[in-house]
């Protein structure tokens, strides 16, 4: 995913996310969602927070040692509802 350069840093992130999730589920339903960001990215790591997604895990990339990556997922909607229920 990406922003154009010019519209980015104006707080439209989580929107474009959240526009993006909803197409998904659409097409797809009501599925676990996982998404793969550069540790140096904040403002990324910071909207996928933001939308509800979870850090899951973290690795090196093989192809540029140094480069780090996190792992963030969000699961499917019908679960997260159990869970806040209790059910």
């Amino acid at each position: 995913l990406g922003i154009r350069p010019d519209l980015a840093g104006r707080g439209m992130g989580l929107a474009f996310l959240e526009a993006i999730l909803a197409f998904a589920r659409e097409q797809y339903g009501d599925v676990r969602f996982r998404a793969t960001i550069a540790d140096f990215n904040a403002r990324s790591r910071r909207v996928f927070e933001k939308a509800g997604f979870r850090h899951e895990q973290a690795f090196v990339s093989a192809a540029r040692p140094g480069l780090e990556f996190v792992v963030v997922v969000k699961d499917p909607l019908s679960e997260t509802a159990e869970d806040s229920s209790g059910g």
